[in-house]
């Protein structure tokens, strides 16, 4: 497997490509998939980006361990800003048969938990005739997310997660704000008066967790 950047021409993509912009201004990277040779596979889902920066997702099937197409030996993949395609699970036909995602028919692919782990369906399983449900840690850290992810002052928001019983702090973009621990897994506050925009951070005895993306602090 190799990425390249290139032209992009008109002409439509082949499935086993998979397109990601790169970081660097002006750069479209193209990464392509190698069923054959190298990480990777056939038909790639949606993607998703992982708390560590990363981009996530999976292929419908792959041609190694003994696979051929429509044998349901799918994959789980990671792809770096730089495009480089690195393959993290290997499915069987008697175990993920398909891990085309929660929501096959509309390629949504994986969902990462608060909690860092990845989670999605195979699209088929023998072993489980009526539908299956799996889980994959794949070493991202864990993430809080403010619900909304925008607000003015004053407002008051949810911050949901993991392990939120010890709270000891919540930050907006470095200002403390005053908050009640609902449960594990919810926070409620509010938006300080001198809020900017920015990560908020819960601190607990494991460590800070930040949020998932900033929020956005609207003005009034």
């Amino acid at each position: 497997m190799g990425s390249s950047t290139e032209p992009l021409t008109s002409a439509a993509p082949r499935r086993e490509e998979q397109f990601s912009r790169s970081l660097q201004a002006g750069s479209l990277r193209r990464s392509n998939f190698d069923p054959l040779n190298g990480p990777g596979g056939v038909n790639p889902g949606g993607l998703i980006q992982g708390s560590d920066g990363n981009l996530y997702g999976t292929t419908f099937s792959n041609w190694q361990l003994g696979c051929g197409e429509g044998i349901g030996c799918g994959t789980i993949f990671k792809i770096t800003p730089a495009g480089e395609i690195t393959t993290i699970y290997y499915s069987s036909p008697y175990f993920g048969a398909y891990p085309f995602g929660l929501v096959e028919a509309t390629n949504v692919g994986l969902v990462e938990a608060t909690n860092g782990v990845l989670f999605g369906t195979p699209g088929g399983d023998p072993n489980q005739p009526y539908g299956s449900l799996f889980s994959l840690p794949a070493g991202l850290s864990p993430f809080v997310e403010a619900i909304p992810a925008a607000a003015e002052s004053g407002s008051r928001i949810r911050i949901l997660g993991t392990n939120l019983s010890a709270t000891s702090a919540v930050t907006f973009n470095g200002l403390p704000a005053a908050f009640t621990v609902v449960s594990s897994s919810e926070i409620t506050t509010s938006v300080p008066a001198k809020a900017t925009t920015g990560r908020l951070q819960v601190v607990t005895p494991a460590g800070t967790i930040s949020s998932n993306g900033p929020f956005r602090v609207i003005s009034k």
